[in-house]
């Protein structure tokens, strides 16, 4: 039995109904996608271990709701997270607009202005569907100072890059860490998740 220390870095995953949160969430985490859609109604906590040459990092992922009912629930989840991904659909205007619409001024009136943001176009596989120009996207992440990635849930491109280069990104702002003894080789992420 091998015992690691882990840091501990915990992300929100938010934006509208049916952007495809979930799917990009439990893709990461469990290399998997499913094609069936069933909506979050309150919130999905994932977890994965993960090694750098650095270090090891538990990263600890809150997949919430989309729906209005859940957004007064998920205040307290924001403010003990380290970061948030802003998921927007790329073949659907409305959930784009709503990032700026809504999501942003709600976030910014939760936590403080330092709290790191990225934006994610996901479901780049619907390519003849598209409504959001990438370039467009740009510009908007760059005006709100905000990293921007597209992605595919479904094919599993880019996927990987995000969280790992969220990891990085939010790297200083991680206080706390934890010892875990451990009976599989420290080489294997462990995956776990849970919803309520």
């Amino acid at each position: 039995m091998q015992s690691s220390t882990y840091k501990i870095l915990k992300v929100c995953v938010l934006g509208d109904l049916g952007v495809g949160k979930t799917s990009l969430t439990t893709r990461f985490v469990t290399e998997n996608f499913v094609d069936k859609y069933k909506p979050t109604y309150q919130a999905c906590h994932f977890h994965k271990y993960l090694h750098t040459p650095d270090s090891s990092v538990y990263i600890q992922i809150w997949d919430t709701s989309g729906t209005e009912r859940f957004r007064s629930l998920s205040p307290h989840i924001l403010r003990d997270s380290n970061g948030a991904l802003l998921v927007y659909d790329v073949t659907n205007l409305a959930s784009f607009v709503n990032i700026d619409k809504y999501w942003i001024k709600w976030i910014r009136d939760i936590v403080p202005d330092e709290f790191r943001l990225v934006l994610v176009g996901n479901k780049i596989d619907k390519s003849a569907s598209r409504q959001i120009d990438s370039k467009m996207a740009k510009r908007f992440a760059a005006d709100n100072s905000m990293l921007y990635y597209e992605t595919s849930a479904k094919t599993g491109e880019s996927v990987d890059v995000v969280f790992l280069d969220v990891v990085n990104l939010l790297a200083d702002t991680i206080e706390s860490s934890y010892s875990e003894s451990l009976e599989v080789p420290l080489t294997k992420d462990r995956k776990h998740s849970c919803c309520f």
